[in-house]
């Protein structure tokens, strides 16, 4: 068991001196990429993706990947958390490697008739 022992630890020094796990998408963070929320109080959303994507390759490797976010179209408030609202899909060489949802990470009302009216009025130049 000692000599067993022995190997499983130089496998994982191994293992941890020579590879990594990169982290491409934290769905902790919120995304760079909108959502248009046509009639809502916001014109954009907070987006979240559902699950982190991670790059295992090489230490010394330098992997290239392309990140392509799809929105539904048409999304129309209100929105609520959690809602999803497209696709996150990561590319390398031109080949997908995973794919992930993106949720609304936060609620938007549809605009009322009296915040139509105010905008109405401030892009005339009505208001104050």
């Amino acid at each position: 068991s000692k000599t067993r022992f022995k190997e499983v630890s130089s496998m994982f020094n191994y293992g941890f001196a020579n590879f990594t796990n990169k982290i491409i998408i934290d769905a902790e963070t919120p995304l760079e990429f909108k959502a248009e929320i046509k009639g809502g109080k916001k014109e954009n959303c907070k987006l979240f993706a559902e699950r982190s994507i991670y790059l295992f390759s090489d230490k010394g490797k330098e992997r290239v990947v392309d990140i392509d976010f799809t929105p539904i179209t048409g999304i129309k408030a209100p929105v609520k958390v959690g809602e999803t609202l497209g696709k996150i899909t990561v590319y390398e060489n031109g080949v997908e490697i995973d794919a992930v949802k993106v949720f609304a990470g936060e609620n938007i009302d549809g605009k009322s008739y009296f915040d139509t009216v105010k905008d109405v009025t401030e892009n005339w130049g009505i208001a104050g």
